[in-house]
């Protein structure tokens, strides 16, 4: 069984879709219904998570009014919601020749000042280290820090007497922690909301969402882990910037090169100080850098006294 087949994630940004790096420690044989990646963070991008299903997605043993259900948690938190995609709805978008899509862009939040719904657009803010933090911050809520996970099931929905509404009660993300609770991990953001407005009210939960029996009905785990460039090229995700190659200090004046002369390094032909003769002991002195195991010759001659201040 291949669970994946027909399914992806895309993460995008202003800058268009983020690129999906590869876990180098994922194993598919532990967990084949889990897969790890990568993206590189820049704080303060905004970003959106979409979820499409193809036609090479197995839709048989779902009936007509059941679901796949997506929800997306961030840091741990189930702030986006969900969305449910019916087989109906699949069905129509292939027939369509489109895949049947999803797209998380925003998180709504209860202000309990205004008491009103606030939505806004989701960012990478930036985690902030501090000696001691004024929230009782426990190792528990950091462990998913650095996450973005979506979950994919197919599930059988059973029509609730009474709807469930969305929470008042707003979900606080992390913004600072202790060196001590990080515990080491390489994490330098948090996902935040930003350019918050007027909302209204998520739509209530009108179904109860039940797995389907067999091999389909066990969730599809995304976990897409946001770091910076510096942490993805210590995991080993991106390659490395190489170092640049160092550069031979070259002569800038007719009097660097009569220093160079009178050491035996280049020899300048002609009295003059006219660009064709600095050229020509440029050229002479690249040429003897380049001679590989060839020795260069000492002056025995004289020490050659040079007067530089031009009296």
């Amino acid at each position: 069984m291949r669970p994946f087949q027909g399914l992806s994630v895309q993460i995008t940004s202003q800058s268009g879709p983020l690129k999906l790096h590869h876990d180098p420690d994922d194993d598919l044989s532990n967990e084949p219904c889990t897969r790890q990646r990568y993206i590189e963070a820049v704080t303060g991008a905004t970003f959106k998570v979409k979820v499409s299903i193809h036609k090479a997605f197995e839709l048989s043993s779902l009936g007509l009014d059941d679901a796949v259900h997506i929800t997306i948690y961030y840091d741990g938190q189930k702030r986006g919601w969900y969305t449910d995609l019916t087989r109906a709805t699949i069905v129509h978008q292939w027939s369509q020749g489109k895949p049947a899509e999803h797209t998380f862009s925003h998180i709504s939040n209860f202000c309990q000042g205004t008491q009103q719904w606030k939505q806004g657009a989701t960012t990478f803010g930036a985690l902030e280290m501090k000696e001691t933090v004024d929230s009782q911050t426990s190792l528990s809520d950091v462990q998913n820090l650095g996450r973005i996970q979506v979950r994919v099931a197919r599930v059988r929905r059973i029509l609730r007497s009474t709807p469930i509404r969305a929470m008042k009660g707003t979900q606080k993300p992390i913004t600072e922690v202790t060196e001590k609770v990080l515990k080491g991990k390489a994490i330098a953001n948090t996902v935040r909301v930003t350019d918050e407005v007027p909302g209204t009210e998520p739509p209530p939960t009108l179904y109860e969402h039940i797995p389907i029996h067999g091999e389909h009905g066990q969730a599809l785990i995304f976990n897409i882990f946001y770091r910076s460039r510096n942490t993805l090229q210590m995991l080993g995700c991106i390659p490395r910037t190489p170092s640049p190659e160092p550069e031979t200090a070259m002569p800038t004046s007719p009097a660097q090169l009569a220093l160079l002369e009178g050491a035996g390094n280049v020899k300048v032909e002609g009295s003059g100080s006219g660009s064709g003769s600095w050229a020509k002991a440029k050229r002479e002195l690249e040429d003897t850098e380049n001679a590989g195991s060839r020795k260069r010759s000492r002056n025995s001659g004289a020490i050659e006294t040079i007067d530089l201040t031009g009296d």
